[in-house]
């Protein structure tokens, strides 16, 4: 089973994607590119910090869901992700399934 992750800190015009050591500025249309690459995977997560943005995260974990076709989960952010999104950090896991 693969595994991933990716960060995704978001901002007032967007939100900006930290993957392997690469920051990258993503929006809408980037969007699509970024779920295309990941539909291979047969394990994902992403973790969404949403400190000052609690409803935008929210609707963006539910469009991310949908795409990916994957189950949403809410969770504190671990020690190491609050170093990067705060203390005050959420953190959503989407995971597929194996099949």
């Amino acid at each position: 089973m693969l595994e991933s992750s990716c960060l995704l800190r978001l901002e007032k015009d967007g939100f900006t994607v930290l993957k392997r050591g690469r920051t990258f500025k993503a929006f809408e249309p980037v969007l699509e590119d970024m779920t295309e690459e990941w539909r291979g995977q047969a394990f994902g997560r992403f973790a969404l910090s949403y400190t000052s943005h609690e409803e935008l995260a929210e609707e963006l974990a539910a469009e991310l869901a949908s795409k990916l076709g994957l189950e949403p989960a809410l969770e504190p952010a671990s020690p190491f992700l609050r170093t990067m999104i705060g203390e005050q950090g959420l953190v959503f896991y989407f995971a597929a399934s194996k099949g």
